[in-house]
C-alpha cells in the first residue's frame, strides 16, 4: 500500500467520461495537486461546486479519504475566474447533453439522433475547448429560451 498524502484538489465538475447503450455517463472530475485529472463516479464531496478547492487525504493511488477526520475539508476557489466558469459552462453542457440524450432517446431511434445531429457535431470536433464550451452554452441557451 502506498503512504498515505493529503493534497489541495480543485473539483472541476461532473462531465461526461463513457456511454452506455447511447446515454452518456457522467462523472466527477478533479485535479490533483500535480495538475492530473482524476474521474469519479461517485462524488468524493457531495456539495462540491467547480472551482471549489478541498484538502483531501488518498493513499497515492486511487482510494480518497471521504468520511470521518481524514474526510475532504473546503478550503477556499481556484484563483483563475475564467477557468472556474469554463469549468461551470462545461458542467451545465454535459448535464444538459445527458438530460436531452435520454429524452431523445425516448422520442426518436439514434439514427435519426445521429443524422439530426451530424453538423452540430462537426462544428464541436473542429473547435478548441473553450469554443466547444461556447458553442454547448450556446445550444443550451437556445434550446431553453429559444434566443
Amino acid at each position: 500500500m502506498a503512504e498515505e498524502r493529503q493534497e489541495i484538489w480543485t473539483y472541476i465538475g461532473q462531465r461526461v467520461f463513457e456511454k452506455r447503450g447511447g446515454v452518456p455517463v457522467l462523472g466527477h472530475f478533479w485535479r490533483d495537486a500535480n495538475g492530473q485529472e482524476r474521474v469519479f463516479k461517485r462524488n468524493i464531496v457531495p456539495f462540491a461546486r467547480p472551482g471549489g478547492q478541498f484538502r483531501v487525504t488518498w493513499d497515492g493511488e486511487k482510494s480518497v479519504y471521504v468520511n470521518g477526520e481524514r474526510a475532504p475539508k473546503y478550503v477556499g476557489v481556484h484563483e483563475d475566474a475564467a477557468e472556474v466558469a469554463a469549468w461551470r459552462a462545461a458542467e451545465q453542457a454535459d448535464l444538459a447533453l445527458r438530460r436531452m440524450m435520454k429524452m431523445a432517446r425516448n422520442d426518436m431511434k439514434e439514427d435519426q439522433l445521429r443524422e439530426l445531429l451530424a453538423p452540430l457535431a462537426r462544428e464541436y470536433q473542429r473547435r478548441d475547448y473553450t469554443g466547444r464550451t461556447a458553442l454547448i452554452a450556446t445550444v443550451i441557451r437556445y434550446m431553453t429560451t429559444g434566443a
